[in-house]
């Protein structure tokens, strides 16, 4: 970590970073707004730089801020070793075929948003319909890859064809580290097959990569249903083998009768609930999450930001 950036670092900045140590590089940051995690997520990042490139995917609107920030807590880091991409010309292509040249070739950094990603990424790790060929009775993977995590949707039985691979394939380069902003766009839809196509690339990404930083301000603990993909894809299994699994235990999940368009009635799954939030907020901040309040870290803000 750059000595200027771990001087700049508050008390609880510092507890942050270590507990993500802790976790071996795989954590959510859920502090509240304005407490800094995005300081945390460059100064945890910044320990793992021999493991780079780093991906770093978020809102489209956030990409020159995080562009910013780069140059702000990374001086170290040349403009020309950032890319930021903002268009299909962007693409990262014509690398060498070799993973380990690969890492040589691309960024030091890459920024993207979470469409391009989807839009870079093969219809595999999208999980577009034309990707899948059968049916299987286990989970599939979201393509080849050296990760840790199985990028599966939770419950899907419809085996898929293979990720194109890096050549053609955005999710399936060799990053190292990869940091999502705003996490809780990582959505857990009620659907048995897959979730939205930003999400599963997004998901694919990062079960790949050996670090994984997550950020959000606001996790879903009332409605939990919304944390499983991004808790899944830190530590598989954590929360259950399926999202189905997940929403039993945690989201009260029941039955409800609905009226569909026709008029006609029927009965739907509803995960919309909650259920032992005591015992899911701790199994979280064991293993693999950290939020603050602003209101409990106050005295350690600078004046400016204590509004």
């Amino acid at each position: 970590m750059p000595a200027s950036l771990r001087a700049a670092l508050l008390p609880f900045q510092q507890t942050g970073v270590k507990f993500g140590l802790t976790r071996r590089g795989r954590v959510l940051i859920a502090d509240e707004m304005g407490v800094g995690k995005t300081v945390q997520a460059l100064a945890l990042a910044s320990c793992y730089q021999d493991e780079w490139p780093l991906l770093v995917v978020v809102p489209a609107s956030l990409r020159l801020v995080w562009a910013e920030e780069i140059e702000r807590w990374l001086p170290h880091v040349r403009p020309g070793e950032v890319k930021v991409i903002e268009g299909r010309e962007d693409r990262l292509c014509d690398l060498p075929d070799a993973n380990a040249r690969r890492r040589e070739k691309l960024p030091a950094i890459t920024i993207t948003s979470y469409e391009m990603l989807k839009r870079l990424s093969c219809p595999a790790c999208q999980k577009l319909p034309q990707a899948q060929t059968g049916t299987t009775g286990g989970r599939g993977g979201a393509g080849s890859g050296r990760g840790r995590g199985r990028g599966g949707s939770g419950g899907s039985t419809r085996a898929k064809t293979p990720c194109t691979g890096p050549d053609h394939c955005m999710a399936a380069l060799p990053w190292g580290v990869v940091i999502i902003d705003e996490s809780h766009n990582l959505r857990t839809t009620n659907s048995r097959q897959a979730d939205s196509p930003h999400t599963e690339a997004a998901v694919a990404a990062g079960s790949r990569a050996g670090r994984l930083i997550l950020l959000s301000g606001t996790p879903s603990l009332s409605r939990p249903y919304d944390l499983y993909r991004q808790i899944d894809v830190l530590v598989p299994g954590l929360l259950g083998r399926t999202k189905e699994e997940f929403a039993q235990r945690y989201c009260d999940r029941r039955l409800v009768p609905v009226i569909t368009s026709r008029g006609k009635s029927r009965l739907k799954w509803n995960n919309g609930g909650g259920a032992r939030l005591v015992e899911l907020h701790g199994l979280l901040v064991r293993r693999v999450m950290i939020r603050r309040l602003k209101r409990d870290v106050m005295a350690e803000l600078p004046p400016k930001r204590r509004q």
